[in-house]
């Protein structure tokens, strides 16, 4: 799969899996409402940037590993660097949206304590991730494996 594929293929893999957790953590945000046009264009907004930090995360490990591949084959050393980016970005996120009063949680939101962040966005940024990776590395292998 050329770089440019792959980027493609985490972009649209990252936006579809994010626009999927947006929806379905709603229900920890305040004044959100299932289905309506604003909260559909909130997440899939939302989900678009989620879907770009996980190609600048892409490019961050392609660039420090010197492998466009990366992703394909997670070290140890990079499944940590995910996780730790995941989290930082997430934390830094949460804090100036609640900050600048763009999103307010819910009762139904756990927060972490301390940053008083919720889980819910923290663990998305964390686990998407790993889970749009491994979409792309089947996908990426099923086309390799198929002859043409």
């Amino acid at each position: 799969m050329s770089a440019k594929r792959l980027v493609l293929a985490i972009f649209l893999t990252a936006a579809v899996l994010n626009f999927g957790w947006e929806m379905a953590q709603m229900f920890a945000y305040m004044h959100a409402t299932r289905m309506s046009v604003v909260a559909l264009l909130s997440c899939s907004l939302a989900a678009i940037g989620d879907a770009a930090y996980t190609v600048v995360l892409y490019c961050a490990g392609k660039v420090a590993s010197a492998n466009e591949c990366w992703p394909l084959r997670l070290s140890a050393k990079s499944s940590l660097m995910i996780l730790l980016a995941g989290f930082v970005t997430a934390v830094l996120i949460e804090r100036l949206g609640i900050y600048a009063a763009l999103w307010r949680y819910a009762d139904s939101m756990p927060v972490l304590p301390v940053l008083n962040v919720g889980v819910l966005p923290v663990l998305q940024l964390m686990i998407l991730p790993f889970t749009v990776f491994w979409i792309v590395k089947r996908i990426s292998a099923r086309r390799l494996a198929v002859p043409r």
